[in-house]
């Protein structure tokens, strides 16, 4: 399976609504618009839920908004900005989480949809643990390339995002994918051995 990634909307598109968005917040608008879905995607590909990841999109926006003064358009793209914002965002609730497991607050892990039937859910959900699985079983930077690389971003904005050469994000990436293709093959012929 050959995972395609959207095509990046140009720079210069971001620079000019940025600018308006910096005089005028409604001007934040179809910046929000442009993103939004990349960054719901991303932040529920790393949680596991949509509803922490509709926690992390809100505050992954408003941050950005209230940030939007110190954003300094050099080489760094609006949109690695906005995902650096976003993968902090997800440290924060992973380790919000964490801390409510040791106190013995943990919430369900998965939020249902409510117009699904009982069997489509229990597929998804079975589903989502599974690819979830795999993915754990990554190593951390194969993991963080694959999920970043999957919620859309170029490898030289995962590459800005990580703080690391695009060569290793382009390595890393390679290499978790084809860990991803091993595991999940030899799962499929389990199930249908």
């Amino acid at each position: 399976m050959v995972m395609q990634c959207p095509l990046t909307p140009p720079p210069e598109l971001d620079s000019a609504f940025v600018s308006r968005a910096k005089q005028d917040p409604a001007a934040f608008a179809p910046l929000y618009e442009r993103y939004r879905d990349d960054v719901l995607r991303y932040a529920f590909r790393s949680l596991g839920n949509w509803e922490d990841a509709a926690d992390v999109a809100q505050q992954t926006f408003a941050q950005a908004l209230g940030g939007l003064g110190s954003f300094h358009d050099r080489d760094d793209s609006f949109r690695s900005w906005l995902f650096r914002i976003a993968r902090n965002e997800v440290i924060n609730l992973r380790r919000q989480h964490a801390r409510r497991r040791e106190h013995g607050l943990q919430n369900a892990d998965w939020m249902a949809d409510p117009g699904s039937s009982p069997e489509e859910l229990a597929i998804a959900t079975d589903e989502r643990t599974a690819t979830g699985a795999v993915v754990l079983q990554l190593p951390l930077a194969q993991r963080q390339c694959c999920v970043l690389r999957f919620a859309g971003l170029s490898h030289r904005e995962t590459a800005d995002l990580l703080g690391k050469s695009e060569v290793a994000v382009r390595a890393s990436y390679s290499r978790g994918l084809a860990a991803l293709r091993t595991v999940l093959v030899d799962q499929d012929a389990r199930c249908l051995a």
